[in-house]
């Protein structure tokens, strides 16, 4: 435990049942934010155990606690992930709105990397993701966060919290850990970048993410904290603009002034997607507006990593983890 005037820091496990309910017995609760995840799309594929324990066990953990300290319809709110929609939201020329179900590897072997309409079969075209949109989970990780949203779904109907579900884009900022290889491609890149290191992008270069700022990531969660929905809402958190991995990769490179060379190896893992980004409507209707565009965050991305120590072992982990898509056969 860490106190301040205003802050009580506990470090703990959230599958720690004893700390949570000592939590819940010792202070007033007002409102739950559940951010607690392990994150990486890749990894969970080999590391199901893991993955299952700490999401949906310590989501489950938070539940029970509220279900037994009598605080019925407490505030809670998930931090989920647009992975739980699998391939997002694509249009086919001939059907409207197509069904995307899974990339058959075939295609991808063969470097056809667009998801085909489940109905006729051509390629169809990504548009942005609405909350209603079909869940299709494609890893292990995305299925432990669906997990996470049926339960707190189903507390919610039960009457022991009033539930708001964020489903985040791909959030990044300062702050975020330079040594984890699952946390995203803008620290590796910049990683290998700094280092003048070979940077192999898969696929074609073209598959593209939603990348929002972690302020604004905040901002979007602080317009809820005095809801209290009858029903539970689901939220999409992202700045509805797509980037491209390859557009990425130069804009850090020209900011960098890289010698790295580039190599666009055509090589995919299994459970990644092709395109995804946020409808923010349901946001932007509360008067949310993002406030960092991708130029944005990378500049403010590498001001703050100019400070910090790059070590060689982070290097190192990216490359394991490479090793380890390989070793399992997760990456062809």
């Amino acid at each position: 435990f860490f106190n301040s005037r205003d802050i009580t820091l506990v470090k703990g496990d959230v599958r720690d049942i004893q700390l949570v309910t000592c939590i819940f017995n010792n202070y007033k609760l007002t409102a739950i934010y559940h951010l607690a995840a392990e994150t990486g799309t890749g990894q969970s594929m080999y590391e199901v155990t893991k993955y299952c324990d700490t999401n949906i066990t310590g989501c489950a953990v938070l539940l029970e606690c509220i279900a037994n300290s009598k605080r019925l319809a407490i505030p809670f709110f998930l931090a989920s992930s647009r992975s739980v929609y699998g391939e997002g939201a694509y249009q086919c020329v001939d059907h409207g709105l197509a069904e995307v179900q899974y990339r058959k590897e075939a295609d991808l072997i063969n470097g056809l990397y667009d998801p085909r309409c489940a109905i006729c079969s051509k390629f169809a075209t990504a548009i942005a993701t609405k909350e209603q949109s079909t869940l299709n989970p494609i890893s292990q990780y995305a299925v432990t966060k669906r997990c996470q949203e049926d339960l707190v779904q189903v507390a919610h109907r039960a009457g022991l919290v009033k539930a708001i579900i964020f489903r985040l884009q791909n959030v990044v900022g300062a702050g975020q850990s330079l040594e984890n290889p699952y946390t995203g491609i803008l620290a590796i890149f910049t990683q290998l970048l700094k280092s003048n290191s070979d940077i192999e992008i898969f696929e074609d270069g073209l598959e593209s993410r939603d990348f929002i700022h972690v302020s604004d990531v905040v901002t979007a969660m602080s317009l809820f904290l005095k809801s209290q929905p009858n029903e539970c809402q689901i939220i999409n958190v992202g700045t509805g603009t797509a980037t491209s991995v390859m557009e990425l990769v130069r804009i850090l490179q020209k900011k960098l002034r890289s010698d790295s060379k580039i190599v666009v190896s055509g090589r995919f893992r299994i459970g990644d997607i092709r395109h995804n980004f946020a409808d923010i409507s349901r946001l932007t209707q509360l008067g949310f507006l993002p406030q960092f565009d991708i130029y944005d965050i990378v500049e403010e991305f590498l001001d703050w990593t100019t400070y910090q120590k790059l070590e060689l072992r982070a290097e190192r982990k990216y490359k394991k983890s490479i090793e380890e898509l390989e070793k399992h056969g997760l990456l062809k």
